[in-house]
């Protein structure tokens, strides 16, 4: 749950298949390859994506699949759920 006062909202990050949330930020330089944002942006966000990382890593053996979801509902100022499917398919010998 991310408490954002600003807006007066939490927001709940649901995950399907996916035991991590990764929260990052991209800073100064790396914002600036990002089409869709201001390069000034960067000190007010933060970047939230679910994943199985570090203990929780996944290993896909060649030729199989692994899909995981997340998304995000700011329960106040936000209505619904933006929900994100990430299909990884491992094409190595």
């Amino acid at each position: 749950m991310i408490r954002d006062p600003g807006y007066n909202r939490c927001i709940r990050i649901e995950k399907e298949s996916a035991v991590s949330s990764v929260v990052w930020n991209p800073g100064p330089e790396i914002i600036k390859g990002f089409a869709d944002m201001n390069d000034q942006a960067w000190p007010k966000m933060l970047c939230v994506e679910a994943g199985n990382v570090l203990q929780n890593a996944v290993t896909v053996p060649p030729s199989a699949e692994h899909y995981f979801s997340d998304g995000i509902d700011g329960t106040v100022v936000c209505r619904g759920v933006k929900r994100l499917t990430r299909h990884l398919i491992w094409g190595g010998q």
